[in-house]
């Protein structure tokens, strides 16, 4: 009978004829077979969806350097209408379940011994690694989806599962995972909403390793002490892991003991289920379990897994029949002339080879030792060394020009076989820095080339001379300014006495001009700068009262908190999206690069990615509601306030807390960091503000003098002075240097909820429960003017960083945008 065959092609236009093998199918497709390509197969959905074809193109773009993943190698369309993608074929591989699961292995792996499971859980580890280091994450952890052979090498199959991570940042997510390898925080938690990190693997690639190690036993498995009965997902869930102190379930009476294992190993479980619960960056990454794996294999004895575990095949004896011992024995029985001795040895000889056994077929070749870590996952090397060794060149740059002793070997990522010998790798991309390196080449290599980009000319003008100019906060002197920097985002504010500061972000990609226009601003010699006064540009209504609101770097969003947290696009006054509804949100503040957001819900504080519009940590620590929220200047770690009276530094790449710093007597209620991220300024309900070194999280000073609690603190842009609004009615500004009290500056007739600086620093606006905005002259302490127009307390203020605007949030459920132009 002929089988169906179905017609496709790639994106180039190449054809295939796909082949219906029977080879497998799932709920979303079907496995066929490529006709002329052994090597290959296709996946064909049974439904193509928006997502799936921007995802394998992600996928396409940004490869694992690894053999053993089973990455899609181009897409398929019929008719020009996407149907699935062409992989590599696995071949004579099982699921991992076959190996660990005591009566499968039985019947098909009997000889495997301990020391081949460490190979398995190495090799896992090492394919794990490689599909990290491009980004992505795998998500969709378990057994099914990786095959082994009968070398313990692995492969890691059904990838477009996988998180992938694509080349703009752009996150493409895993919809799918097992509640078995499923770590506690993502129990019973919907996926479509979860972007989902390394440590979420770390937590299943422990469980397979478990698994390997302890004859199939799960890590949370064991006889519950108490009266309830819980489900493996429960357990999961609760942290159960019979082998801890103090543990609520005990081993099961059949499972492998656990201090058979190296000692290294049993450290590197008890860090991933039971200090891994709280806190998911303790679990052991995959390159630290290759580590940890070979640190184990010198005390892995070449015995059974253990006395519970099916035997292995041994070796027999030759054996020969009754018949071929009686007739050896009659032949020398007698008088041991020539001949009958030569017929004896004869006989002798060929039993020996007819019956001596063979290894079986399928006899593992590993010798006991752990692979050693490289670039592919390969068996243990040959005794003797191949005369042509292949070189992998790989850059952070792709499509550059790789040069092998001069001659044009092609373009990265590159892939050649060479004759043992010393090599001149040159590798060249315009607009980077060229690599050179001699490398010997011994044995197969993987070069991992990073290129710097050449720096780019950036120029600034103004229309006034001399007006200094700060990139990222550092000072490069008066304009004009003629400076080179690589290609990245940057900050510049151009200030100049007298007239209105100029702050933009800008990309730096290639050589730019930019012309700065400054605004002069009138001074009145005793009252300080004549500030225009400010007009209602933009009502913003919200649905219930605004607590906080912050500008982004651009000044072109604003960031509003309340009961939700929404953004808002200046030039039109318009939402632009709302990120979380009916949360209590006290606080709201942008990184410095405006790619994050931070804000306090509850007890926690979210960390946002603007980019992809997906969480990115939920920090946890604070028992009660944390009330305000700052990033330091370099945007590397967040402050949170609570009434709890601590404050917590918080790293913002890991979501891990730093330091805990206390001494406050009441509710902290707000923090803000010094300009040069040095100092950590508190305002609290003790009626203090506390000044704190973030290097060695020490109380430096304490500033006294308000008489009532603290409810804002802000440092002006050059961090010489820092303000303080109370519910005293009274704003108070302070020379940092000596802590003393410059000015105590009053007019509100209730409590001054919020403060904020001009980007120049000569004026303060503050936000007061009488339901005003004033500006003080910072210079005099002198006001300015008095802003009206909303009907309740005004319990949030912020300038943006180009000075053009001032955002008011109020408990009126409005938000107003005044601008000074």
């Amino acid at each position: 009978m002929k089988k169906n065959l179905l017609p496709v092609h790639n994106e180039q236009g190449q054809t295939f004829s796909l082949v219906d093998g029977n080879i497998g199918a799932g709920g979303e497709g079907k496995i066929w077979a490529v006709h002329g390509q052994p090597d290959f197969v296709a996946k064909i959905y049974k439904k193509i969806t928006p997502q799936h074809e921007p995802k394998l193109k992600a996928m396409l773009a940004n490869p694992p350097v690894s053999a053993h993943i089973a990455w899609p190698v181009d897409l398929l369309y019929e008719q020009k209408r996407l149907v699935g993608f062409r992989m590599p074929y696995v071949r004579e591989s099982d699921s991992i379940f076959k190996f660990y699961h005591p009566i499968l292995r039985k019947k098909k792996y009997p000889y495997f011994e301990l020391k081949h499971f460490y190979h398995i859980a190495y090799n896992l580890a090492v394919a794990v690694s490689k599909i990290h280091d491009k980004g992505h994450v795998i998500g969709d952890v378990n057994e099914s989806n990786i095959l082994v052979n009968s070398k313990t090498l692995v492969t890691i199959i059904d990838t477009d599962s996988f998180q992938i991570k694509g080349q703009q940042g752009n996150i493409y997510p895993s919809l799918v995972g097992k509640p078995e390898y499923t770590p506690p925080e993502l129990q019973g938690v919907n996926f479509k909403s979860v972007n989902r990190t390394k440590e979420h693997d770390y937590f299943g690639l422990a469980v397979l390793i478990f698994q390997l190690l302890m004859d199939g036993i799960h890590p949370t498995d064991g006889i519950v002490t108490s009266q309830d009965s819980v489900g493996r997902d429960e357990r999961i869930k609760r942290g159960f892991f019979p082998y801890q102190k103090n543990a609520v379930i005990k081993p099961r009476p059949t499972a492998p003991p656990f201090n058979q294992l190296h000692p290294e190993v049993q450290s590197a479980f008890i860090r991933c289920f039971v200090d891994g619960y709280r806190n998911p960056c303790q679990r052991p990454s995959a390159i630290e379990w290759q580590q940890v794996l070979q640190k184990a294999s010198p005390s892995i004895q070449a015995s059974p897994i253990s006395v519970k575990r099916t035997s292995y095949r041994v070796k027999p004896q030759p054996k020969l029949s009754l018949f071929q011992w009686a007739l050896i024995k009659r032949l020398i029985s007698n008088r041991l002339d020539p001949i009958r001795l030569f017929i004896a040895v004869f006989v002798l000889f060929i039993a020996l080879v007819i019956f001596w056994p063979s290894s079986s077929p399928n006899e593992s070749p590993l010798n006991g030792e752990l692979l050693p870590p490289s670039a592919k996952i390969e068996p243990p090397a040959a005794p003797s060394q191949p005369k042509i060794v292949p070189l992998t060149v790989r850059s952070n740059i792709d499509n550059n020009t790789v040069f092998i002793n001069g001659k044009n070997a092609g373009s990265s990522p590159l892939d050649v076989k060479l004759p043992l010998g010393s090599y001149m790798v040159r590798v060249e991309k315009d607009g980077y820095f060229p690599f050179k390196g001699l490398i010997d080449l011994q044995q197969a290599q993987n070069l991992r080339v990073k290129l710097q980009p050449k720096p780019k000319q950036l120029i600034i003008s103004s229309n006034i001379n001399n007006a200094t100019v700060s990139i990222n906060r550092k000072n490069y002197g008066s304009t004009p300014v003629n400076v080179k920097l690589p290609p990245a985002f940057y900050t510049v504010q151009v200030l100049k006495d007298g007239y209105f500061p100029f702050e933009k972000q800008i990309y730096l990609q290639q050589a730019q001009n930019l012309r700065v226009k400054l605004r002069p601003i009138d001074v009145d010699t005793q009252n300080g700068p004549k500030y225009p006064v400010p007009s209602v540009a933009f009502t913003l209504t919200a649905l219930k009262p605004v607590v906080s609101v912050a500008f982004a770097p651009d000044s072109q969003t604003l960031v509003s908190g309340g009961h939700t947290v929404k953004l808002w696009q200046i030039s039109t006054g318009q939402p632009r999206d709302t990120l979380i509804q009916d949360k209590v949100v006290m606080s709201v503040s942008f990184s410095p690069d405006g790619h994050k957001l931070a804000w306090s819900s509850h007890n926690e504080i979210i960390l946002w990615d603007v980019n992809t519009g997906q969480p990115l940590h939920t920090l946890t620590g604070h028992k009660n509601l944390v009330m305000s929220v700052s990033f330091s200047p370099d945007g590397h770690t967040l402050a949170s306030a609570s009434s709890d009276k601590t404050i917590k530094l918080w790293d913002v790449r890991t979501g891990q807390p730093l330091h805990t710093l206390t001494g406050h007597k009441d509710s902290v209620m707000s923090v803000s960091f010094s300009p040069d991220g040095r100092t950590l300024a508190s305002g609290s309900r003790d009626q203090t503000i506390k000044l704190w070194e973030i290097s060695r999280a020490k109380l430096l000073h304490t500033l006294i003098g308000h008489k009532k609690m603290v409810w804002s603190v802000a440092y002006t842009p050059d961090g010489r002075i820092l303000a303080s609004g109370s519910k005293d009615k009274t704003i108070k500004l302070w020379k940092v240097s000596s802590g003393k009290a410059l000015h105590s500056l009053t007019g509100h007739k209730y409590g001054v909820r919020s403060i904020s600086f001009s980007p120049d620093g000569r004026v303060l606006a503050s936000g007061s429960n009488d339901n005003t905005i004033k500006l003080w002259a910072v210079s005099t302490g002198k006001r300015l003017h008095s802003l009206t127009g909303h009907k309740k307390g005004v319990l949030s203020v912020c300038f943006s960083p180009d000075g053009s605007r001032l955002a008011s949030g109020s408990d009126d459920k409005t938000i107003k945008l005044w601008s000074s132009k």
